[in-house]
């Protein structure tokens, strides 16, 4: 009854905005999101980091990620596990395009060919 109740949403990225710097290699980061759940109302929330947020990649402008909502509260938090919010995953990814590229043949732009 007092605890929240959340559900699997999606949240759009609208803003991010610095608030204040940390240290002179980080920032404060903070990001507007459209959340989505279900049939619901869509709503904004303002979120920052998670927790310490060691592996976490926050969305770009206009992507989308996982979200759990709590549309009673209009209260949202990220989904950890969602592989577009670890930069981890991010990182794996890259390497794996990478590698696929220079496995590809090369373009054969002579004509005739």
């Amino acid at each position: 009854m007092f605890g929240h109740d959340w559900e699997p949403a999606e949240g759009t990225c609208i803003d991010i905005r610095i608030k204040a710097h940390r240290d002179s290699s980080t920032d404060n980061r903070h990001w507007l999101m459209e959340v989505h759940c279900g049939d619901a109302e869509p709503f904004r929330v303002e979120l920052g980091y998670p927790g310490l947020g060691g592996n976490f990649k926050g969305p770009e402008r206009g992507h989308t990620c996982k979200m759990h909502a709590d549309v009673k509260r209009q209260e949202a938090k990220w989904d950890l596990d969602d592989p577009a919010l670890s930069w981890k995953a991010d990182r794996l990814n890259k390497q794996a395009d990478f590698q696929s590229e220079l496995a590809a043949k090369p373009w054969n732009d002579q004509p005739g060919s």
